[in-house]
């Protein structure tokens, strides 16, 4: 190995993010134990070999770490390019028109593409975007309404085309990380408030529309959807259809307690709890960990959201500082989306749990982001190292 590559390496280990290295590593090496005991049950029924998703996910975890490293030692400042940033949102959209033209239809919807869903790495694409857009203007003086509004033409293409597939769930983490990056963008407060009061107005007025006009929403998102928003309101009425699922999780949480029942002792995962290695994971988590498995998932992506958060405030460039609030939003929304959705606070809409669930694209796609707030956090080390030389 050259000694000029050595020195390089020692010093991007100088500067590394143990904080955000060590609690990714701890989330996916737990979440790939979760899989494993969540799984078994669920591979036996489908006639696959008993360990079939901890193996993959184990693949993809690996992957997804080797990426993470590649992309903390990747210059960040590329993808401020005006060409990088054109032929990201070219592609990325085109992906996701290519998923409603070629992909097959899987439970009513199309989401998969040669065994990726291009709608969870469509958002690295989306966040960057955004990132660049708002970090164009004076610093010195605020958000223009032409300045907020010009970026989200392409926002609505991304959230067109991803409701088309029809994906509810991702559509309101696309919905939900562009908030947040706006309200992080320099945004007035009245117009940041009268943003937020329109959003909150438009799915509540939605919502009330789905309970009592059903039909309607049954011939766009089909039955099994316009359902899950119904039996959202009162789950026990719908016990025998799809409030069953959220029914379940209330048992396995309920049943936990401090500690759990042990690993592996999961009673609910064995038929009575759908989608336990994916959707409900964490009820799975609530039952054989307790409170204190529940509390280690919470507290570490919570930890990640406040790294993202103090690199992006610790950081002078606003493109990196926008991209670290997008990623923190993006690990928050969806974090909260899947909690609410097992707890009943929130209506199912398939979501991921981040780190946790089974699922390759899901896993890779949050670890190229967290590489990227990784490579920012170590730019910052070594700018306040300069600037404490020079002094």
């Amino acid at each position: 190995m050259p000694d000029s590559t050595r020195k390089g390496i020692l010093k991007n280990i100088r500067f590394f993010d143990y904080g955000i290295l060590i609690t990714t590593l701890a989330l996916v090496i737990f979440g790939c134990i979760m899989v494993y005991s969540s799984s078994l049950t669920i591979a036996i029924a489908k006639e696959v070999p008993p360990y079939y998703f901890f193996s993959k996910q184990i693949k993809f975890a690996v992957i997804g770490i080797f990426v993470f490293f590649f992309f903390a030692n990747f210059n960040y400042r590329f993808f401020y390019r005006e060409k990088v940033q054109y032929w990201m949102v070219i592609i990325s959209l085109a992906s996701l028109v290519a998923v409603l033209l070629f992909a097959k239809e899987i439970n009513g919807s199309k989401s998969w593409l040669f065994g990726i869903q291009p709608a969870e790495f469509c958002k690295i694409a989306l966040i960057l975007y955004l990132a660049r857009c708002y970090s164009s203007k004076k610093t010195d003086t605020p958000l223009t309404t032409n300045q907020l509004f010009k970026p989200l033409v392409i926002f609505g293409f991304y959230i067109i085309t991803i409701i088309a597939e029809p994906d509810v769930g991702m559509s309101l983490m696309y919905a939900g990380i562009t908030l947040f990056l706006i309200a992080g963008s320099g945004l007035e407060f009245k117009k940041l408030a009268k943003l937020y009061a329109g959003f909150i107005f438009i799915v509540g007025f939605v919502y009330i529309l789905v309970i009592n006009i059903p039909q309607m929403f049954i011939s766009v998102l089909g039955q099994n959807r316009a359902n899950r928003l119904i039996s959202f309101a009162d789950p026990f009425q719908y016990e025998g259809t799809t409030g069953h699922q959220v029914i379940n999780s209330y048992y396995a949480i309920g049943s936990g307690g401090f500690f759990g029942q042990g690993l592996g002792n999961s009673v609910q995962k064995l038929g009575y709890l759908p989608e336990a290695h994916t959707d409900f994971i964490i009820a799975v988590v609530a039952e054989e960990l307790g409170f204190m498995g529940v509390a280690f998932v919470i507290l570490g992506i919570g930890y990640l959201i406040y790294r993202c958060i103090r690199v992006g405030l610790e950081s002078t460039d606003s493109f990196a500082t926008l991209i670290c609030y997008g990623v923190g939003s993006w690990l928050f929304v969806q974090t909260a989306i899947n909690l609410g959705g097992a707890t009943g606070l929130m209506p199912l809409t398939g979501v991921a749990l981040p780190f946790i669930s089974v699922g390759g694209s899901s896993l890779i796609a949050l670890l190229i982001p967290l590489g990227i707030v990784t490579n920012i956090s170590m730019k910052n080390k070594r700018r306040r190292l300069e600037q404490t030389t020079k002094s």
